[in-house]
């Protein structure tokens, strides 16, 4: 689990990267190993990125982050894990890079600079929030993984464009609307939790699970007080689904397809998920519950490793 936070704003804005560090480091739960924050000035615009890590892949400094590729022009941040991002290295197209960490995320970076956004997003296995910054394009990515699993906010404000891993940085930033999303609560009360794109503040939304927003900072202009169905309809901006449960589905509406398949089906693909998440160069444990999912991700970690930590 790490953390992350940006912050695209106007030159009028003040926000100093001193200060920004301070409201980055509110994330240190979250990555505890290393914090970091840079910043990037645009034309009329400054962009400001911060990272916290939890260190599970390379213990190395050079897999911290922000990250950038050699030639500068794209920077990333990324919370999550990719599970064959080892695997993906061995593409035939990758056979000539050089790597300079173990790490998933400079993975994920060399990917992005050879095969695009739509195309590496749909080689990953894993949970991930990703921003990535085109530097020369000077468009902004912001993706989500297919079921939500990592946290990813947007905040508004007439001068600023900011994300996060949690809503407590928008809450630090001057000049944040703290106003309380009437139909957040109201959904809160009914549901006991608050639906995508909604948070409880109105100026502060979730990117939805499976999706893509995408800022084109050359075009976009500042706003506040809107909705999340006008926000994505400004110049500028795009909300594209890349993963849809619809289109992938493996064996629904299969009458051959017996309950004995099922079973073994359901099997193979809990093995190769515990098997694919024990990637770490830190030691593993599980959370126990003494439910049947946990027992059983134990049962399945147990036939790999002894004296597995619970």
């Amino acid at each position: 689990m790490c953390g992350l936070s940006g912050c695209i704003h106007n030159n009028k804005y003040f926000l100093d990267l001193e200060k920004f560090k301070k409201i980055n480091d509110l994330l240190k739960s979250r990555g505890p190993n290393n914090q970091n924050v840079i910043e990037i000035p645009k034309d009329d615009k400054k962009i400001k990125l911060g990272h916290t890590r939890l260190s599970i892949q390379d213990l190395n400094s050079n897999a911290n982050q922000p990250m950038y590729t050699k030639d500068k022009k794209l920077v990333i941040l990324f919370n999550g894990e990719i599970y064959n991002h080892l695997k993906l290295r061995k593409l035939p197209t990758l056979k000539h890079i050089i790597w300079e960490t173990t790490s998933d995320t400079e993975t994920l970076i060399i990917l992005f600079e050879i095969f695009g956004v739509s195309k590496t997003i749909n080689l990953l296995e894993g949970m991930f929030a990703i921003v990535l910054y085109d530097r020369n394009k000077n468009i902004i990515f912001h993706i989500r993984d297919k079921s939500g699993e990592k946290p990813l906010y947007i905040g508004l404000n007439n001068n600023f464009f900011s994300f996060a891993s949690d809503p407590i940085v928008f809450m630090k930033l001057p000049h944040f609307d703290k106003a309380i999303s009437k139909k957040a609560l109201s959904n809160y009360l009914k549901f006991n939790y608050i639906p995508n794109p909604h948070t409880i503040f109105s100026n502060s939304f979730k990117i939805p699970p499976a999706s893509i927003l995408e800022i084109n900072l050359n075009k976009f202009s500042f706003v506040e007080g809107i909705t999340f169905e006008n926000f994505i309809k400004n110049t500028g901006v795009k909300l594209y689904k890349w993963w849809n449960l619809d289109t992938n589905k493996i064996f629904l509406n299969n009458n051959q397809f017996s309950y004995s398949d099922a079973k073994k089906f359901t099997q193979k693909l809990l093995i190769n998920s515990v098997n694919k998440q024990q990637i770490s160069d830190v030691p593993i444990g599980v959370f126990l519950s003494g439910g049947i999912d946990s027992s059983l991700i134990t049962a399945l970690i147990s036939k790999n490793q002894s004296n597995i930590k619970t």
